[in-house]
């Protein structure tokens, strides 16, 4: 995103993962990355989006979990995840890319 003019903020603990989704505008883009939805703070995350109608684009399986329900567009994985591989390993959490 960065190479076609738009700034991205990847915050990587929790508190900031929060505080961003918070703080989030209508202008803002949230993309959230999650293979089953297990991890408690994008839940929350999630519902902070959905509660100000923030843009959100969940990458995730195709195993039915609750984000799914609190965001507008999902973008989907293979069902079958290689555990030494997986996407987790590589890129957790929230990401918002501000307009």
């Amino acid at each position: 995103m960065k190479e076609i003019g738009y700034p991205v903020n990847v915050p990587k603990d929790e508190y900031n993962q929060s505080l961003y989704a918070a703080s989030a505008t209508q202008d803002d883009v949230a993309i959230i990355i999650s293979y089953q939805g297990r991890r408690k703070i994008l839940h929350h995350v999630a519902d902070t989006l959905h509660a100000q109608d923030i843009k959100t684009i969940l990458i995730t399986s195709v195993h039915d979990h609750e984000i799914k329900n609190k965001v507008k567009y999902c973008l989907y994985l293979a069902s079958n995840e290689n555990h030494s591989n997986k996407i987790s390993s590589f890129l957790l959490g929230f990401h918002s890319c501000t307009s």
